[in-house]
């Protein structure tokens, strides 16, 4: 089964003038499945699609080249949780708030994502996840998201 891009070029306050060349990410969703989207990679297309300032995340067992790009100010807006980040053992280590994407790096620049990382981050964010909290733990169990709209953006 092939995956499929949707197209989110240069926001609404990209002029047709656009130099930036488009970018290949992975979008996240909170409650769905992640899905590709070719971006503009200006910081404001960037900032629309987490819907506020950008934080980058570096996740620590993927050693790619690729980050997560995410709402700074997720948790403290109050955006639903989204995915669990791990350690090397799969301890909750931290928890994203709101939609984020994971793009490519090449020094300082975000950069496509190659075919390789798009599947590893894909398989990795697969599933939304429910959050339990607990005696200051966080439990993050994977659930099946019925949504048919995320199943069409796979075939």
């Amino acid at each position: 089964m092939k995956k499929k891009f949707t197209t989110k070029l240069c926001s609404a306050r990209c002029t047709d003038g656009c130099t930036h060349q488009p970018i290949q990410v992975l979008i996240v969703d909170p409650h769905r499945r992640p899905y590709g989207a070719t971006i503009c990679p200006r910081l404001q297309s960037m900032q629309d699609i987490v819907g506020g300032c950008i934080q980058v995340v570096h996740d620590g067992l993927i050693k790619d080249d690729a980050v997560i790009v995410c709402n700074e100010e997720g948790k403290l807006v109050g955006l639903p949780a989204n995915r669990a980040l791990r350690d090397s053992r799969g301890k909750v280590q931290d928890v994203i708030h709101g939609t984020f994407m994971v793009v490519g790096t090449a020094g300082e620049d975000f950069t496509s994502l190659t075919p390789r990382q798009f599947a590893d981050w894909t398989d990795k964010f697969l599933y939304p996840e429910k959050f339990i909290y607990f005696n200051n733990r966080t439990v993050a169990v994977p659930v099946a998201d019925g949504s048919a709209e995320a199943e069409e953006k796979y075939e």
